[in-house]
């Protein structure tokens, strides 16, 4: 009789799957937290790049990001600096293998030129 229990527990168990199981945690409601309380969501972070300026001699070639100087190759912020170009830097993101170019951001301020009339 033991034995045909435990055959039918295993049985009835092999029926919920793992994500199932994941599916519910989800939807379950922890007694000990207030019922209008939220997990706060993880959300990718965002980075921001910003490109001082860029160097290029024979010697290699020097970007200016976020005020720290990379060279080709190294990595800023999970992106590795693939090229160095005149006044743009190609990033390609390790984790997602996306590719971005950052350019310096442009002087707002616009110089005005008075002539003499």
């Amino acid at each position: 009789m033991t034995k045909n229990v435990f055959a039918f527990l295993v049985a009835i168990c092999s029926q919920v799957s793992f994500a199932e199981v994941a599916s519910l945690e989800k939807t379950m409601h922890d007694p000990t937290m207030p019922v209008d309380y939220n997990l706060p969501e993880t959300k990718a972070k965002k980075v921001d790049f910003e490109l001082i300026i860029t160097f290029i001699s024979d010697k290699g070639r020097i970007a200016i990001i976020n005020g720290s100087t990379y060279e080709e190759g190294s990595v800023v912020d999970n992106f590795r600096v693939l090229k160095i170009d005149y006044n743009k830097v190609s990033l390609k993101s390790i984790s997602t293998g996306k590719t971005i170019i950052i350019i310096p951001k442009q002087n707002k301020k616009s110089s005005l030129i008075s002539g003499a009339n």
